[in-house]
């Protein structure tokens, strides 16, 4: 992953894939975040663990988008969810061009999916 001054400045240069970057910088900080989706992870139930999950992520975001919220983030994740979970992907197909080292996460292919979804299989082991 770039580091996140190399990515706030390549997201102020680059508007067309700014908020792909955004979104994938955004998997990647709520992956390394367990207590947040890691049901059987025991900082889970730790709401002050969650609550400065939530602040670490958003203070990373911020260095991007100077406005954004625990609450934005929120219905983010939330969205993506709901998106992976109304349209299964099946990843033998889909992983080709929209593989994690493509970076071009949520935007539509070719068959209308959003690519890059599958980054959020994580939590599903």
């Amino acid at each position: 992953m770039a580091s996140t001054s190399q990515t706030a400045s390549h997201f102020q240069t680059d508007p067309e894939n700014s908020e792909r970057e955004f979104i994938s910088l955004l998997i990647d900080l709520y992956r390394d975040c367990p207590e947040l989706w890691k049901v059987k992870s025991k900082d889970y139930c730790n709401r002050n663990k969650r609550s400065a999950a939530f602040e670490k992520i958003v203070g990373t975001l911020r260095k991007l988008k100077p406005d954004f919220s625990v609450k934005q983030l929120k219905q983010k994740i939330n969205v993506l969810l709901i998106y992976i979970k109304l349209n299964p992907v099946d990843n033998r197909n889909f992983l080709g061009p929209f593989s994690k080292s493509s970076c071009s996460p949520l935007i539509p292919n070719h068959t209308g999916n959003l690519g890059g979804v599958h980054e959020f299989q994580f939590m599903s082991g």
